[in-house]
């Protein structure tokens, strides 16, 4: 009985190895042009979309107010301190309290402040996000994120800033207030509505699903049914304050005035 025996052939055996390297050296020519392309999307994203924080400080106008952080221990505000935010901080004022955070660019010389929210008796909001773009070249808008809102927030977005801004005020059932451009607005959160008054600048009211949407019109007040997700406009509140209403000028030199100890503006 005999055995018969083959033998590779050395020129197949060659191509084979020919074929095994040039696989390897177009793998490795691929992972490095992935590489190179990872990393330029990194220096992208580093330079021109990625943020830092702003700063947001809290200041008590009347009575007290709550500031519950991630830990879940609620600390209670007075007067006479003025501590600064961090995100998932959840701040909320009794029916006697009523408090003002300012959303601060510490880089702008011109502009004492990018945004400064009244948030009003018996409210709530929670502090998700407040942030800027690391470098001044970039073109990405100052973002602030707050959820969870109830009650009334007055919103002034001041006209001193040169970037763009977004801010967004979400409800706990997901329906939002977008606002974007310098102005003026009053937002109200109560059982199963969302309002904002448009008393000057762009505003949009979003639903839960974000398949309806709605500008609100300066003068306008934009309401949202969450039940229904129907969205409807109605005339704008008159301002009966006056002059001395909340405008830009009259917070900063009352802001002012109360890390001072001077006491309140009162030139008309």
């Amino acid at each position: 009985m005999s055995t018969i025996t083959t033998r590779e052939h050395p020129r197949l055996r060659q191509r084979s190895q020919q074929n095994i390297a040039w696989g390897i050296l177009w793998i490795a020519l691929g992972l490095f042009f992935l590489t190179i392309a990872l990393a330029g999307m990194g220096v992208y994203y580093f330079l021109f979309r990625s943020t830092v924080p702003l700063q947001s400080q809290l200041q008590v106008s009347r009575g007290t107010l709550g500031v519950t952080g991630t830990d879940l221990i609620e600390q209670v505000v007075r007067g006479d301190r003025q501590p600064y935010l961090l995100f998932g901080d959840v701040v909320t004022a009794n029916p006697d309290s009523q408090g003002l955070l300012l959303i601060d660019d510490v880089r702008l010389e011109d502009a004492p402040y990018v945004a400064a929210l009244t948030i009003g008796t018996d409210s709530a909001i929670t502090l998700n996000e407040a942030a800027r773009p690391r470098y001044d070249w970039s073109n990405q808008p100052y973002t602030l994120d707050l959820g969870n809102i109830s009650g009334e927030v007055n919103v002034l977005i001041s006209d001193q800033i040169t970037r763009e801004v977004r801010i967004a005020l979400t409800t706990r059932s997901g329906d939002s207030v977008i606002l974007t451009s310098p102005g003026e607005y009053l937002v109200t959160a109560r059982g199963e509505q969302l309002a904002v008054s448009n008393i000057s600048g762009t505003a949009l009211l979003v639903t839960d699903d974000r398949t309806s949407n709605r500008a609100v019109p300066a003068g306008q007040r934009g309401l949202l049914t969450t039940t229904t997700n129907e969205i409807s406009l109605e005339a704008g509140y008159v301002n009966l304050l006056g002059e001395r209403g909340f405008r830009e000028t009259n917070v900063v030199a009352d802001v002012a005035s109360s890390t001072t100890g001077e006491g309140p503006n009162t030139t008309p």
